[in-house]
């Protein structure tokens, strides 16, 4: 039973002791790993620009700072693949898409 306790109260205190984010240049990156092209834009529409198979693309979302807790920014990449709204969870995301 005190291991029990133990256990939750180590648990608290690791959750309540996780570090918040903060980046000066957070970058968004997608990758093609499948053998089709796609068509992409930044949170708009027509798709305007073009991800080869096997390419990758980034995109510098800028300065990010959630000490006070707030709910981060949500980026928006579209496609002809999928429409993906990506929330930064860290300084540097990767999202691999087909």
């Amino acid at each position: 039973m005190k291991s029990t306790y133990l256990i939750i109260i180590l648990s608290l205190f690791a959750f309540s002791c996780s570090k918040k984010l903060d980046c000066d240049n957070a970058r968004l990156c997608f990758e093609n790993i499948g053998n089709d092209t796609i068509n992409y834009c930044w949170g708009c529409y027509p798709y305007t620009e073009v991800l080869l198979p096997g390419g990758k693309i980034c995109r510098d979302v800028g300065e990010i700072d959630d000490s006070d807790g707030e709910d981060l920014s949500v980026y928006y990449f579209d496609s002809d693949h999928g429409n993906y709204p990506v929330r930064m969870n860290s300084c540097y995301v990767l999202k691999q898409i087909k």
